[in-house]
This record gives C-alpha cells, sequence and structure tokens, in this order.
C-alpha cells in the first residue's frame, strides 16, 4: 500500500469513527457496492449521477494549497478530511453544490443567480460537510462560509489570493456567508444586515 493510500484510509477510518454523519454517508456507500477512489492530479472531483457513481478523484496536494473562507473571517486550509468527504458526499449522495433555487437543477459554473432571495450559497454538500467537520472535532468558526469563496494562492487570476492568511477580515463577530463578486468579497454578517468588501486592488 503506498504512503497515499495509507493517508487516504487513515482520513476515511477517522470520519468514521468521530462523525456519525460521515459514517452514513460511508454506510450508504458500502449498501451501493464497491466504493471507488482514484487518485488526480488536476483537482478533486467526483460525479452527482443517478443511480450513484460510488467514487471521487481525490487530489492530494488540494489539501495544502485550496483555501477557503471561514465563518471566523478568515483563510483556512480545506485539510484532506474536508477535501475527501466533499467529493464522497457527491459520489455516494449524488447531491450536487448549488442548485438553482427555481427549478432545484444544478447550477453550472457560470450561470449563479446570487441575488436571488432564496439562492444557497453553500449549497447541502457544504452544509454536510460542515456539520461533518464540527463531529470531528473542528471548531464551528471553521466552516465554509460560501461554496464559491475558495481558491488557490498560486492562482494569479483570482484576486481572493490577495488575502492574507494571518488576517481576521470580519473580526467583530462571525459571518453568515461570503461571496465573490468580481474583484470584491461581499461579507454578510447576522442579525444587522450589514455587508463590507475586499477593496479593489487588483488589476
Amino acid at each position: 500500500m503506498s504512503p497515499e493510500e495509507i493517508q487516504i484510509k487513515s482520513v476515511l477510518q477517522e470520519l468514521y469513527n468521530l462523525s456519525s454523519s460521515a459514517r452514513g454517508v460511508l454506510e450508504r456507500s458500502v449498501a451501493q457496492g464497491d466504493l471507488w477512489l482514484f487518485r488526480s492530479l488536476y483537482g478533486s472531483s467526483s460525479l452527482s449521477t443517478t443511480p450513484p457513481s460510488n467514487s471521487a478523484a481525490i487530489d492530494l496536494s488540494d489539501a495544502l494549497t485550496r483555501k477557503y473562507f471561514g465563518f471566523d473571517g478568515r483563510v483556512h486550509s480545506f485539510l484532506l478530511d474536508r477535501v475527501v468527504i466533499h467529493e464522497l458526499i457527491h459520489g455516494i449522495d449524488s447531491i450536487h453544490d448549488l442548485g438553482d433555487p427555481n427549478s432545484g437543477s444544478p447550477y453550472g459554473v457560470l450561470d449563479r443567480n446570487f441575488n436571488h432571495i432564496m439562492f444557497d450559497h453553500q449549497g447541502e454538500t457544504t452544509d454536510l460537510v460542515n456539520q461533518i467537520m464540527e463531529e470531528v472535532g473542528r471548531p464551528v468558526s471553521h466552516g465554509r462560509a460560501a461554496y464559491d469563496v475558495t481558491w488557490d494562492p498560486g492562482d494569479q487570476l483570482n484576486p481572493l489570493s490577495l488575502l492574507d492568511p494571518s488576517l481576521d477580515y470580519a473580526p467583530w463577530t462571525d459571518i453568515e456567508l461570503a461571496y465573490k463578486r468580481g474583484h470584491c468579497l461581499i461579507l454578510y454578517i447576522l442579525p444587522a444586515s450589514l455587508s463590507c468588501s475586499w477593496p479593489d486592488n487588483y488589476d
């Protein structure tokens, strides 16, 4: 067994032991047949198909390089357990990331209707992953604030790569959600209907 396989197996065992929600996902996989995990060099992914694909492709580098914006207003690394269970939820439960609030059909990359009053910025998969991470023992404040506010710090075309991981961008409170619009990062804080934006200083 390779070091990568040992690492993935350890992550799956920890998720199964510590999180009842993750245990439910993995047990549903067993009921559906063999679970297939593939190594990817081009980003992690999975297919949300009917019937479920019961598979996922995992890029181990995502745990080190990919970042997301947390409820605490800080930048966080995904870490491998978050990457693995996110893709497995797609492959096992056929849940998509974001859906059209009118039709329920999955959104593509460019057709998000952020201004729709019922738009779910986190999505069902991210909600479940946040719950699982809490059950594993991660602070609630480290939850992923929205599906779309993720980036690779090496991607110089993404203005969010300018965010400093050492800074708290919402020091006064936890944020309800965050999303990217153009070169701005929009933060929503409850209970006040307040938003603030990352300055558009990126050329």
